[in-house]
């Protein structure tokens, strides 16, 4: 069984959402050099650990956990926009599109 999809209590399949995918070349350079300091490999390992959750309230409580463990103001400009494409990636709208 793929590691990607499991099954939750309704009995519908769960996948983890590909947030990359979902975030423009500007949006990435911005991301980088505003949240993770311009470290590129962070901010590719920070990815991959989104990308093995399932839900946005868990990916919401991981970004959380970044901005305070890296001192990143939760509510600067770009601390909010890569909230809002973490949440769309994991909207129900979108994910029904694959």
């Amino acid at each position: 069984m793929d590691r990607d999809i499991f099954e939750n209590n309704s009995g519908k399949s769960l996948t983890a959402p590909d947030i990359t995918s979902s975030i423009t070349s500007r949006q990435r350079k911005k991301l980088i050099r505003k949240i993770f300091n311009g470290d590129e490999e962070d901010f590719e390992k920070f990815l991959s650990l989104l990308s093995n959750i399932h839900t946005f309230k868990d990916a919401n409580i991981l970004l959380d956990f970044y901005y305070y463990k890296n001192d990143v103001d939760p509510f600067s400009k770009e601390a909010i926009d890569f909230r809002n494409i973490v949440f769309y990636a994991y909207s129900p709208n979108k994910r029904n599109r694959r």
